[in-house]
């Protein structure tokens, strides 16, 4: 009965993943002076007479762009635009899927700022936090600020060990808050204020990226579960989730940040799943089969750093406690003097643990393309779902050898 509400589900998703992959894909082309309205997401990238950002693109004369994000390329430009929501006429160039917004500096006009409570809140942040480091991880860890807008000694520190999920608004996040109502209010009433809690941080306080997306998704299934009695199908969950994602944002299938989120849980989910360990196991386990996920689709565009692999569960208590700090000093405001102490003294512990680790690091690389990767995940999947027990590592350390080999 299990297996096959387990096969309805990833049938439904592959259905779902068929349909959102011909409704989202687009064609090459190249369009010339194309009016949009965008909001920046990153910092300007300056080069010589231009200026890039990533960019959501709100409104588009093609509708088929609207929803996603694009490079935009500010050209020969006599200023750096410093609101975040601009009105460009670009050329619009779309190769395998991938947007370039083209303009001179003299078809951009600024928009007034939206002002949103995500808004004020990293501001008041950014004033409560003065060294540069530490505001950067608390903005990213906090809020979802886009990667791109981390400091570059940051950004690298987090990269070469492996650890920059810990900045992407995921489970942890979501499960943290959840925890803070269901733990704080009478348990009559303590599910519903946690489900609202989560709705809250992901609609209102983090951008709409996939993995906050999934990961509120799979709580809020998790919330119903407990309410009505239930028992809660994880499995069941993670398909449920990315079939409603493919089904209301389909160009999700093209995001690798959508595939990196739900292939590092369900290879958590298979590999932890009906088998009895301890804690110290478990977490090992739960860091092998997350990097053994993601491993095939990381290599086929940039580096993977096996020595996450340790620093991961070595390091989740410290990640922890700066997670438990973090979220009690935005529940106060960023009023609480003690929590925000003991958010920079951990965050700062942190950072200069992961820094001695990452200037001996070692990155891995294979000459895979994406098609490859999916179809070594997908094997891995099946394999790890009928496999039990200590059999469960076969398909987890075949797959990082064949990577090797490759």
């Amino acid at each position: 009965m299990v297996r096959t509400l387990h096969l309805v589900h990833a049938l439904v998703f592959f259905v779902a993943l068929l349909v959102a992959y011909y409704k989202a894909k687009l064609p090459d082309f190249t369009e010339e002076l194309v009016y949009l309205k965008v909001e920046r997401l990153s910092q300007w990238e300056l080069g010589d007479g231009y200026a890039s950002a990533s960019v959501n693109i709100e409104q588009s004369e093609i509708e088929k762009l609207e929803g996603r994000r694009a490079t935009l390329i500010v050209r020969t430009f006599d200023y750096i635009p410093e609101s975040d929501r601009l009105e460009v006429l670009a050329t619009v160039r779309v190769k395998n899927n991938s947007i370039l917004l083209i303009s001179p500096w003299y078809e951009v006009e600024e928009l007034p700022p939206k002002e949103s409570l995500r808004k004020r809140l990293m501001k008041k942040l950014e004033e409560r936090i003065k060294e540069p480091h530490l505001r950067a991880i608390a903005l990213a860890f906090i809020f979802g600020e886009e990667r791109k807008n981390l400091p570059l000694e940051v950004e690298e520190v987090f990269l070469k060990t492996g650890l920059i999920h810990v900045l992407v608004v995921s489970g942890l996040h979501v499960g943290l808050v959840f925890l803070f109502f269901y733990k704080l209010f009478p348990r009559a009433i303590s599910p519903y204020l946690g489900a609202l809690g989560v709705l809250f941080y992901s609609t209102f306080l983090v951008p709409p990226n996939p993995p906050a997306i999934r990961a509120t998704l799979m709580f809020l299934f998790y919330v119903l579960a407990l309410i009505l009695y239930r028992r809660y199908c994880s499995l069941c969950a993670l398909f449920f989730s990315g079939t409603l994602m493919l089904f209301f944002a389909p160009h999700f299938v093209f995001s690798y940040s959508f595939w990196l989120s739900f292939f590092a849980v369900l290879y958590i989910i298979l590999t932890i799943r009906e088998w009895e360990l301890s804690n110290t196991a478990k977490t090992f386990l739960v860091s092998f089969g997350a990097f053994t996920g993601v491993s095939p689709l990381l290599v086929s565009f940039t580096y993977v750093y096996p020595i996450s692999l340790i620093l991961s569960p070595l390091l989740s208590p410290l990640v922890l406690a700066y997670a438990f700090f973090a979220f009690l000093s935005l529940f106060t405001l960023f009023e609480l003097p003690l929590s925000l102490l003991f958010m920079n003294f951990s965050g700062e512990l942190l950072f200069r643990i992961l820094k001695v680790f990452s200037d001996y690091s070692l990155g891995m690389s294979a000459k895979i393309t994406k098609q490859e990767a999916f179809i070594v995940l997908i094997i891995g999947a099946i394999a790890l779902y009928f496999l039990k027990g200590f059999n469960r590592l076969i398909p987890l350390v075949g797959i990082n050898f064949y990577l090797l080999l490759r």
